[in-house]
């Protein structure tokens, strides 16, 4: 069924009233000599009033359209919203029926733990300190692990103090005057080595006394370092007075 639409009703007013307009200046006696202008004027205003109707008309087809296109939309989201409640109602009753299984579960559970036996939480002890003892057994080999990777370290700089030492012994021959000096000096190294290598076998031996040797030996290797700068200047020194 068409709408009646207000805009209709303005525009067929409309034109009833053009129409009387131009019968009235037709068949006025004081009006003849202008009748055929205005019978003209009103004839293009007819045109004009027809034309804005057919185009509101055309409107309105476009606005009928998309009002059955929102009513299409509209009943396609309702449906969805009736399947959406359906859903909810299905989720609903699942999860009804799961709380209610897990509290039986609970329940059953809770009668379980009240009929254990003796020997039953004994065993459960046993587990417990058995969990535990692994966990600090765990936390044993990860602090070896450390100390074992720290001691790699120390090897790895005794075994550059080794090479600075042997590069300290090819140059002795270049010092004839200070051999006796230089292989007191490297003497003191390969003890130092000896001290350095025995505070990393106590380091193994135990993790509390590690901190303590490691500070130890770090102290032990600077005083190293410094007894080689020492030891290089003087061979500089030596190189020098023997180019004079």
């Amino acid at each position: 069924m068409e709408a009646d639409w207000p805009w209709r009703r303005d525009k067929d007013q409309a034109i009833y009233s053009v129409a009387s307009a131009s019968i009235s200046a037709v068949s006025s006696p004081s009006c003849q000599s202008s009748s055929e202008e205005k019978l003209r004027a009103l004839t293009e205003e007819i045109i004009a009033l027809k034309f804005n109707i057919a185009e509101q008309m055309g409107k309105q087809d476009e606005i009928q359209h998309e009002w059955q296109k929102l009513n299409t939309e509209k009943a396609s989201i309702q449906e969805e919203i009736a399947d959406i409640v359906k859903e909810n109602d299905v989720l609903r009753a699942d999860t009804d029926r799961m709380r209610e299984e897990l509290g039986k579960a609970k329940l059953r559970l809770e009668l379980l733990a009240k009929e254990r036996s003796p020997e039953q939480e004994v065993e459960d002890e046993v587990r417990r300190e058995f969990t535990s003892v692994q966990a600090e057994l765990k936390a044993t080999k990860l602090e070896m692990e450390i100390v074992d990777a720290a001691g790699h370290t120390l090897l790895t700089d005794i075994e550059n103090l080794k090479r600075d030492a042997s590069r300290i012994s090819s140059e002795e021959a270049k010092l004839k005057t200070e051999s006796d000096v230089v292989g007191c000096e490297i003497s003191h190294i390969w003890r130092e080595i000896s001290n350095v290598r025995q505070s990393i076998q106590e380091t193994k031996s135990t993790s509390v006394q590690y901190d303590k040797n490691l500070i130890g030996m770090r102290k032990q290797c600077e005083i190293i370092a410094n007894q080689n700068k020492v030891i290089e200047s003087k061979i500089a020194l030596r190189d020098k007075i023997s180019r004079k």
